[in-house]
C-alpha cells in the first residue's frame, strides 16, 4: 500500500524542467549491454483470520532477468499473530503475541524481504522492487538496509503504480494546484514516454528518512507510475539515473499492459511469488490447528 508520510516533510525541486523526455531503444541497449545485473522483487500474501488471531502466509519473490531465462529465488513464510495470553502459553513459539496485529505482520513481512534481499541479491545490481519506500511503520526496516546495498553497488528502485499522495500539491500548492492527487497531475501534464522533474522528500521529524521521486507516463490511457530512490542512492549514483529510467521505461513497454502498469521482470516475479503460494492451503493448515473461522471467513475466506 502507499501511505502518505504525515504533514511535517519538506519537499524541493531537483530539476529545472517540468518534464523530460525517455528513451525506450536507450533502456533496450543498456540492458542487453550487461554491464548490472537485474532483478525484481515482488509478494504475494494470503491471509486466515480466525477468532483466536490471524494466520499471515507471504510468499516472497526475487527473480533474475537472463538473456534467454528468468531465475526466481522464493522464500514462504507463515505466522499466527494473536492478542491472547491464553495462546501464546500453549502455542509457545508457533505464535506472536501483538496488540496489533496488522501493523506487526507488515514489519515482519518488511524484515523478511530484505533478509532476502540481502542473502541473495547479487553486488553490481539494479534492483526493482513493487511497492512505495516509505509506506507505514515497515518502511523503516527498509531504510536501515538500504546504506549496506549501496556499498555492494546494488540500486534498489521502488515502483509505486497505485496512489492518492497529494505531497506535491500540498507542499507546492502554487505548482500544483486544482488536482485530485499527484497521480492526476502527472498524468494531465505528461505525454508519453516522458517523466515528471525528480522531488526530493525528507521526513520533517528524521532527515534520514529521504526519498527522491518522479513520475513516468508509458502509455496513453494507462495511469503514470512513481519511480522511487532513497537520497542516499540517488546521489550515490546519480549518472547512472537515466539510464535506469529508460530502463524502466523499456520494461514498461515490454509488459505492455496499459490496465495494469507493470515492469515486465516485476510481473514475473509477482507470478512466481502467487505460484508459490498455491503450496500450501492456508486454511487446512490453520483448521488443522483447531483454530475458529470468523463469521467473515466461513462466508468469503
Amino acid at each position: 500500500m502507499d501511505f502518505d508520510t504525515g504533514s511535517d516533510y519538506n519537499l524541493v525541486l531537483l530539476e529545472d524542467e517540468d518534464k523530460y523526455r525517455l528513451s525506450a531503444k536507450e533502456g533496450m541497449e543498456a540492458i542487453k549491454d550487461g554491464n548490472h545485473s537485474i532483478c525484481a522483487y515482488d509478494e504475494s500474501i494470503a491471509i486466515y483470520a480466525a477468532l483466536e488471531g490471524k494466520a499471515v502466509m507471504v510468499s516472497h519473490a526475487l527473480v533474475y532477468l537472463r538473456p534467454d531465462e528468468y531465475l526466481p529465488i522464493t522464500y514462504l513464510t507463515l505466522s499466527f499473530y494473536t492478542r491472547s495470553d491464553k495462546i501464546i502459553n500453549v502455542a509457545k513459539e508457533s505464535a506472536k503475541k501483538t496488540e496489533n496485529p496488522d501493523r506487526q505482520a507488515a514489519i515482519d513481512r518488511a524484515v523478511e524481504k530484505m533478509q532476502l534481499i540481502k542473502n541473495y541479491c547479487i553486488d553490481n545490481t539494479v534492483l526493482f522492487i513493487d511497492g512505495a519506500l516509505i509506506a507505514g511503520d515497515a518502511y523503516t526496516s527498509v531504510m536501515a538496509e538500504i546504506k549496506k546495498l549501496s556499498d555492494r553497488n546494488i540500486f534498489p528502485v521502488f515502483f509505486v503504480k497505485n496512489s492518492a499522495s497529494n505531497l506535491i500539491s500540498d507542499y507546492m500548492p502554487d505548482y500544483c494546484s486544482g488536482f485530485n492527487s499527484d497521480m492526476h497531475w502527472a498524468n494531465t501534464i505528461l505525454k508519453t514516454g516522458e517523466r515528471t522533474r525528480f522531488f526530493k522528500y525528507t521526513d520533517g521529524h528524521n532527515s534520514s528518512n529521504s526519498k527522491v521521486f518522479c513520475y513516468i507516463k508509458h502509455m496513453d490511457g494507462s495511469s503514470p507510475v512513481r519511480i522511487e530512490f532513497s537520497t542516499l542512492t540517488y546521489e550515490k549514483h546519480l549518472s547512472s539515473v537515466e539510464t535506469i529510467l529508460d530502463m524502466i521505461y523499456y520494461l514498461l513497454l515490454a509488459q505492455g499492459n496499459k490496465q495494469n502498469p507493470q515492469i515486465r521482470p516485476i510481473a514475473v516475479a509477482e507470478k512466481y511469488a502467487r505460484e508459490v503460494l498455491k503450496l500450501y492451503d492456508i486454511n487446512r493448515e490453520v483448521r488443522s490447528a483447531g483454530l475458529t473461522p470468523t463469521m467473515n471467513e466461513e462466508r468469503w475466506g
